[in-house]
């Protein structure tokens, strides 16, 4: 019989007549699901909790992972199909579908140290992916004010996942520069001389020159690498290359 109501009349041999109402109910399933994703992307710590309301117990469970338990622990993110049977043989299918986090993403924007030996390398990090909100551990490091070297960092989300990464600061070349001097010959002589040799792969050029000397002596320019006719005296230079870095020297003649 379909679901429904019947009623039922029966009559004996004087004509005395009984009648009677009867109602046939649906037969449904219905099912409640409690489905926890796992808490960082790639690991198998998900679940379902499985519960039935109607039907006639008891129940058997065929997952498609093979599992034959009502609930299923330690998922990875996936599709998961069960077969429900009930005791009369009745059957439904589920499918429920366990999501996971994002991986996360940790992307450095790095400003490199223009001048050797300065502090003025700085790093930020965009944070994506996860569960926000992060918690971000340099250590006791000023991410504002870094020498050259390797920097180490560890970003937490708020379900406990963690990425330990590492980023490396570098800095300009030094700049190595060494001078030939020739004494003036006489005194009180302009006969004088200073070469200026820049070591190969050193620095970052272009380079400008600033000289200043005894006499009111005053020379800059790209080109004023080399100066002559110079009297005897200290004479300072300052070598700026093309990342605005200075190299100041004082040199007797």
């Amino acid at each position: 019989l379909l679901p429904g109501i019947y009623t039922l009349t029966v009559i004996d041999d004087n004509a005395c007549e009984l009648r009677d109402t009867f109602e046939i109910a649906s037969y449904t399933i219905d099912i409640l699901l409690l489905v926890e994703p796992p808490s960082c992307n790639g690991l198998s710590n998900g679940s379902i909790d499985l519960e039935l309301l109607g039907g006639y117990p008891n129940f058997s469970y065929n997952w498609s992972n093979g599992s034959g338990l009502q609930d299923l622990y330690n998922l990875s993110a996936g599709s998961y199909t069960c077969a429900i049977t009930d005791a009369l043989g009745c059957n439904i299918d589920t499918t429920i579908i366990v999501s996971e986090p994002d991986s996360l993403i940790v992307t450095p924007t790095i400003n490199h140290i223009a001048c050797y030996g300065e502090n003025t390398g700085s790093v930020s990090l965009s944070i994506i992916g996860g569960t926000p909100g992060y918690n971000l551990d340099w250590g006791n490091i000023d991410t504002n004010n870094l020498f050259a070297g390797t920097y180490f960092y560890e970003v937490t989300d708020a379900n406990g996942c963690v990425i330990n990464e590492s980023i490396i600061v570098t800095q300009a070349d030094s700049l190595e520069v060494s001078f030939a001097i020739t004494d003036a010959q006489c005194y009180a002589t302009s006969t004088g001389s200073i070469e200026v040799i820049i070591g190969l792969n050193t620095g970052t050029p272009p380079y400008y020159y600033v000289w200043d000397g005894p006499n009111m002596f005053h020379e800059e320019g790209f080109a004023a690498e080399d100066i002559s006719n110079l009297f005897a005296g200290i004479y300072q230079l300052i070598i700026t290359d093309g990342n605005n870095c200075e190299h100041y020297v004082e040199l007797v003649v």
